[in-house]
């Protein structure tokens, strides 16, 4: 480094830190920058999955009232075909794969309420919609009898109505700049 004759010593020491100083700063603002971007990516991209298992549970619930009130085994049977082809195609259609790629990063970000918002909706959904893996049909689909069915219905609908969904979306829309939404209370 060459100094003029009459620079004090100290001042290029303080421009190196002052320098340094200004660069970590600037990395360490790029970095938070990128970090809100990516939790912004996987929040949209986890409520969009929330979104897709809460149309598949409502889509349940008047198939499995119409199930419950059939009054032939005619009706019966054919509200059992109903309801057994929606619950099957809403094991195939309803994931938790941008849940589980981001959820170390919503981890991370989330507040301890925020996160337990989401990962009860998460943990109910992987109740329902965990096949058992000896009730499955050569092709991968559940066999599903009478009972699963009731059973498989009634989750369904408490799930809805308890509002973990709900709650967990509108966490998921708060962080992702969205309209400010209500954090509804636990029921």
């Amino acid at each position: 480094m060459i100094v003029a004759a009459d620079t004090p010593v100290w001042l290029p020491f303080v421009t190196l830190i002052g320098g340094a100083l200004l660069a970590g700063g600037t990395t360490y603002l790029f970095k938070r920058r990128d970090e809100k971007r990516e939790v912004k990516a996987a929040v949209r991209l986890v409520e969009s999955e929330l979104r897709m298992a809460e149309g598949a549970l409502s889509a349940i619930a008047p198939l499995a009232a119409e199930f419950e009130s059939a009054e032939s085994e005619r009706e019966k049977s054919k509200a059992r075909r109903s309801l057994r082809a929606r619950i099957t195609s809403s094991y195939t259609q309803v994931t938790d794969e941008a849940w589980q790629e981001s959820r170390m990063l919503l981890g991370r970000h989330l507040d301890p309420p925020e996160w337990d918002a989401l990962r009860a909706a998460y943990v109910s959904l992987a109740i329902l919609w965990a096949p058992d893996q000896e009730a499955l049909s050569e092709e991968g689909d559940p066999v599903l009898d009478d009972a699963t069915l009731e059973l498989e219905a009634a989750i369904a609908s408490d799930l809805l109505g308890a509002g973990y969904l709900e709650r967990a979306r509108a966490v998921c829309q708060r962080h992702a700049d969205l309209p400010p939404v209500e954090i509804p209370a636990p029921r």
